[in-house]
């Protein structure tokens, strides 16, 4: 379940600023809503609802903010580069400024779920991580994405 399939060609934030979890979160929760036709008040209750879970962060500086809507008719990832890291409350205790957030559609639970695996696993890898650290357009967020002959994903 390749990340990119899912990515739309306006779904790459790079230089983007916040000064907390949430201030981060509302922004992405805006870009989510123009990309989707969703409220991005709905966005972002959904996210912190989630959020208030427990943190999504994942280690490494990298979280996977997801939720599900009614009103979605397919998922969607969207990924974020910060110029600074927040704290995201993870368990690792590093800051995120990495963040590939996934809006799925409520119905079809099982394949958001794969593609919450698939980024897992695709920003656990280092060098990935690095690439996406050093990306300054949306171009080069994609190119680092590519799935490599190894991996596939």
């Amino acid at each position: 379940m390749p990340l990119l399939d899912f990515l739309p060609t306006d779904g790459v934030m790079t230089g983007l600023s916040a000064s907390s979890k949430k201030q981060l979160i509302e922004n992405i929760a805006e870009h989510a809503g123009s990309l989707t036709g969703l409220s991005a008040r709905a966005v972002f209750d959904a996210l912190m609802q989630r959020e208030r879970l427990g943190s999504t962060a994942i280690g490494g500086g990298t979280a996977i903010p997801h939720a599900v809507f009614a009103d979605l008719a397919h998922s969607v990832v969207i990924i974020s580069i910060l110029e600074k890291p927040v704290d995201f409350d993870s368990n690792d205790k590093k800051p995120v400024d990495i963040i590939c957030t996934i809006l799925g559609p409520d119905q079809a639970d099982c394949d958001h779920l794969k593609l919450v695996s698939t980024a897992s696993k695709r920003l656990a890898d280092d060098s990935l991580r690095d690439g996406l650290r050093g990306a300054r357009t949306a171009s080069d967020v994609r190119r680092c994405l590519q799935p490599s002959q190894a991996t596939a994903a």
